[in-house]
Protein backbone atom coordinates (compact mmCIF):
# COMPACT_ATOMS: atom_id res chain seq x y z
CA UNK A 1 0.00 0.00 0.00
CA UNK A 2 2.91 2.33 0.72
CA UNK A 3 4.19 1.89 -2.83
CA UNK A 4 0.72 2.62 -4.24
CA UNK A 5 0.38 5.76 -2.13
CA UNK A 6 3.88 6.91 -3.13
CA UNK A 7 3.09 6.33 -6.81
CA UNK A 8 -0.09 8.39 -6.53
CA UNK A 9 1.76 11.25 -4.86
CA UNK A 10 4.51 11.20 -7.52
CA UNK A 11 1.89 11.18 -10.28
CA UNK A 12 0.01 14.14 -8.76
CA UNK A 13 3.20 16.16 -8.34
CA UNK A 14 4.41 15.38 -11.88
CA UNK A 15 1.01 16.13 -13.43
CA UNK A 16 0.75 19.43 -11.56
CA UNK A 17 4.25 20.49 -12.59
CA UNK A 18 3.72 19.64 -16.27
CA UNK A 19 0.30 21.28 -16.31
CA UNK A 20 1.56 24.51 -14.77
CA UNK A 21 4.77 24.61 -16.78
CA UNK A 22 3.46 23.94 -20.27
CA UNK A 23 -0.19 24.92 -20.28
CA UNK A 24 -0.82 28.08 -22.31
CA UNK A 25 -2.64 30.78 -20.40
CA UNK A 26 -6.18 31.37 -21.67
CA UNK A 27 -8.20 34.53 -21.27
CA UNK A 28 -10.82 34.37 -18.58
CA UNK A 29 -14.41 33.88 -19.68
CA UNK A 30 -16.14 37.23 -19.21
CA UNK A 31 -19.83 36.96 -20.17
CA UNK A 32 -20.58 40.66 -19.55
CA UNK A 33 -17.63 41.82 -21.67
CA UNK A 34 -18.54 39.40 -24.45
CA UNK A 35 -22.14 40.59 -24.43
CA UNK A 36 -20.96 44.21 -24.52
CA UNK A 37 -18.69 43.45 -27.48
CA UNK A 38 -21.62 41.90 -29.36
CA UNK A 39 -23.74 44.93 -28.53
CA UNK A 40 -21.06 47.33 -29.74
CA UNK A 41 -21.03 45.51 -33.08
CA UNK A 42 -24.53 46.75 -33.91
CA UNK A 43 -25.20 49.71 -31.59
CA UNK A 44 -23.81 53.19 -32.20
CA UNK A 45 -25.26 54.80 -29.08
CA UNK A 46 -28.03 54.63 -26.51
CA UNK A 47 -29.65 57.90 -25.45
CA UNK A 48 -32.70 58.32 -23.26
CA UNK A 49 -34.21 54.89 -24.04
CA UNK A 50 -33.47 55.29 -27.75
CA UNK A 51 -30.98 52.97 -29.46
CA UNK A 52 -29.14 53.97 -32.59
CA UNK A 53 -28.14 51.02 -34.77
CA UNK A 54 -25.30 50.65 -37.20
CA UNK A 55 -26.37 50.31 -40.82
CA UNK A 56 -24.77 49.55 -44.16
CA UNK A 57 -25.74 50.59 -47.70
CA UNK A 58 -24.57 48.75 -50.80
CA UNK A 59 -25.49 49.00 -54.48
CA UNK A 60 -27.05 45.90 -56.05
CA UNK A 61 -26.64 44.74 -59.61
CA UNK A 62 -30.31 43.76 -59.74
CA UNK A 63 -33.53 43.90 -57.78
CA UNK A 64 -33.34 40.63 -55.90
CA UNK A 65 -35.71 40.12 -52.99
CA UNK A 66 -34.27 39.90 -49.45
CA UNK A 67 -32.74 36.49 -48.83
CA UNK A 68 -32.36 35.61 -52.52
CA UNK A 69 -28.58 35.51 -52.16
CA UNK A 70 -29.00 32.59 -49.75
CA UNK A 71 -31.42 30.77 -52.06
CA UNK A 72 -34.50 31.63 -50.02
CA UNK A 73 -37.32 34.14 -50.35
CA UNK A 74 -38.88 35.16 -47.02
CA UNK A 75 -42.48 36.41 -46.99
CA UNK A 76 -42.68 40.07 -47.94
CA UNK A 77 -44.12 42.70 -45.64
CA UNK A 78 -47.10 44.78 -46.77
CA UNK A 79 -45.81 48.33 -47.17
CA UNK A 80 -47.88 51.50 -47.21
CA UNK A 81 -46.74 54.97 -48.26
CA UNK A 82 -47.63 58.54 -47.33
CA UNK A 83 -46.23 61.93 -48.12
CA UNK A 84 -43.25 63.25 -46.18
CA UNK A 85 -43.94 66.80 -44.95
CA UNK A 86 -41.39 69.57 -45.37
CA UNK A 87 -41.08 69.74 -41.59
CA UNK A 88 -40.11 66.24 -40.61
CA UNK A 89 -40.48 67.01 -36.91
CA UNK A 90 -44.26 67.17 -37.36
CA UNK A 91 -44.49 63.41 -37.88
CA UNK A 92 -41.47 62.14 -35.92
CA UNK A 93 -41.93 61.50 -32.16
CA UNK A 94 -40.86 64.51 -30.12
CA UNK A 95 -38.63 62.34 -27.92
CA UNK A 96 -36.75 61.16 -30.99
CA UNK A 97 -36.13 64.70 -32.24
CA UNK A 98 -34.43 65.39 -28.89
CA UNK A 99 -31.81 62.66 -29.38
CA UNK A 100 -31.11 62.80 -33.13
CA UNK A 101 -27.77 64.65 -33.44
CA UNK A 102 -28.75 66.73 -36.49
CA UNK A 103 -31.85 67.27 -38.58
CA UNK A 104 -31.84 64.64 -41.35
CA UNK A 105 -31.32 65.77 -44.94
CA UNK A 106 -33.37 63.21 -46.81
CA UNK A 107 -32.55 61.54 -50.10
CA UNK A 108 -35.13 61.43 -52.95
CA UNK A 109 -37.66 58.67 -52.38
CA UNK A 110 -37.29 55.24 -53.97
CA UNK A 111 -40.16 53.99 -56.13
CA UNK A 112 -40.62 50.99 -53.89
CA UNK A 113 -38.94 48.99 -51.19
CA UNK A 114 -38.88 45.29 -50.33
CA UNK A 115 -38.86 44.23 -46.68
CA UNK A 116 -39.32 40.85 -44.98
CA UNK A 117 -42.42 40.17 -42.89
CA UNK A 118 -40.33 38.19 -40.40
CA UNK A 119 -36.68 37.53 -39.53
CA UNK A 120 -34.92 35.31 -37.04
CA UNK A 121 -33.54 36.83 -33.87
CA UNK A 122 -30.00 36.11 -35.10
CA UNK A 123 -30.61 37.34 -38.65
CA UNK A 124 -29.76 40.68 -40.18
CA UNK A 125 -32.63 42.90 -41.28
CA UNK A 126 -32.17 43.36 -45.04
CA UNK A 127 -34.17 45.80 -47.15
CA UNK A 128 -34.08 46.52 -50.88
CA UNK A 129 -34.68 50.04 -52.21
CA UNK A 130 -35.53 50.42 -55.88
CA UNK A 131 -35.01 53.68 -57.80
CA UNK A 132 -36.52 52.95 -61.19
CA UNK A 133 -37.20 56.46 -62.53
CA UNK A 134 -33.81 58.09 -62.34
CA UNK A 135 -34.06 59.47 -58.78
CA UNK A 136 -30.73 57.96 -57.69
CA UNK A 137 -28.47 60.54 -59.32
CA UNK A 138 -26.48 61.58 -56.23
CA UNK A 139 -24.39 59.50 -53.85
CA UNK A 140 -26.16 58.30 -50.72
CA UNK A 141 -25.29 59.49 -47.25
CA UNK A 142 -25.77 57.61 -43.99
CA UNK A 143 -28.93 55.63 -43.39
CA UNK A 144 -29.71 56.53 -39.78
CA UNK A 145 -31.64 53.98 -37.70
CA UNK A 146 -33.19 54.51 -34.27
CA UNK A 147 -35.53 52.38 -32.16
CA UNK A 148 -37.40 53.03 -28.94
CA UNK A 149 -38.81 50.73 -26.29
CA UNK A 150 -42.07 50.50 -28.23
CA UNK A 151 -40.40 48.29 -30.88
CA UNK A 152 -40.70 50.94 -33.58
CA UNK A 153 -37.74 51.22 -35.93
CA UNK A 154 -37.21 54.65 -37.53
CA UNK A 155 -35.02 54.78 -40.64
CA UNK A 156 -33.83 57.98 -42.33
CA UNK A 157 -32.46 57.67 -45.87
CA UNK A 158 -30.08 60.62 -46.04
CA UNK A 159 -28.37 62.60 -48.75
CA UNK A 160 -24.59 62.63 -49.10
CA UNK A 161 -24.58 65.90 -47.15
CA UNK A 162 -25.28 63.79 -44.07
CA UNK A 163 -22.22 61.56 -43.96
CA UNK A 164 -20.23 60.81 -40.78
CA UNK A 165 -16.63 61.98 -40.79
CA UNK A 166 -14.33 59.37 -42.26
CA UNK A 167 -17.10 57.48 -44.07
CA UNK A 168 -17.23 57.07 -47.83
CA UNK A 169 -20.51 57.84 -49.64
CA UNK A 170 -22.44 55.03 -51.30
CA UNK A 171 -22.43 55.64 -55.07
CA UNK A 172 -25.71 56.13 -56.94
CA UNK A 173 -27.51 52.91 -57.80
CA UNK A 174 -30.94 51.94 -59.07
CA UNK A 175 -31.10 49.08 -56.56
CA UNK A 176 -29.77 49.52 -53.06
CA UNK A 177 -29.41 47.12 -50.14
CA UNK A 178 -29.93 48.38 -46.60
CA UNK A 179 -28.80 46.15 -43.77
CA UNK A 180 -28.94 46.25 -39.99
CA UNK A 181 -26.49 43.80 -38.37
CA UNK A 182 -27.66 40.43 -37.11
CA UNK A 183 -28.87 40.16 -33.55
CA UNK A 184 -29.64 43.83 -33.06
CA UNK A 185 -33.42 43.66 -32.67
CA UNK A 186 -35.27 42.08 -29.76
CA UNK A 187 -37.75 39.30 -30.42
CA UNK A 188 -41.35 40.38 -30.88
CA UNK A 189 -43.60 42.39 -33.15
CA UNK A 190 -42.06 45.50 -34.71
CA UNK A 191 -43.19 48.53 -36.68
CA UNK A 192 -40.85 50.17 -39.17
CA UNK A 193 -40.89 53.57 -40.86
CA UNK A 194 -38.46 54.69 -43.55
CA UNK A 195 -38.35 58.42 -44.31
CA UNK A 196 -37.23 59.76 -47.69
CA UNK A 197 -37.62 63.20 -49.22
CA UNK A 198 -41.05 62.79 -50.84
CA UNK A 199 -42.47 59.58 -49.39
CA UNK A 200 -42.57 57.80 -46.08
CA UNK A 201 -42.84 53.99 -46.02
CA UNK A 202 -44.51 52.05 -43.18
CA UNK A 203 -44.72 48.31 -42.48
CA UNK A 204 -44.69 45.73 -39.70
CA UNK A 205 -42.49 42.68 -39.20
CA UNK A 206 -41.72 40.08 -36.58
CA UNK A 207 -38.44 39.06 -35.00
CA UNK A 208 -38.65 35.40 -34.00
Amino acid sequence: MKWVAAAIVVYIVAYTFINLEFRKPEPAHEPWAEAQARRDSYVVSVREDWTRFRTTLAPLAGGDAPGAARGETPPAAAITTRGTPARLETIVPLELTMVVPARPILYPSPDRIDAPAAIGADDALVLRLHFENGQAERPFGELMAWAGKDHHLYLFLQDVERLPEGFQPTPPAEHLEVKLPAGGLEAGAWKATLYAAEKTFDWTFEVR
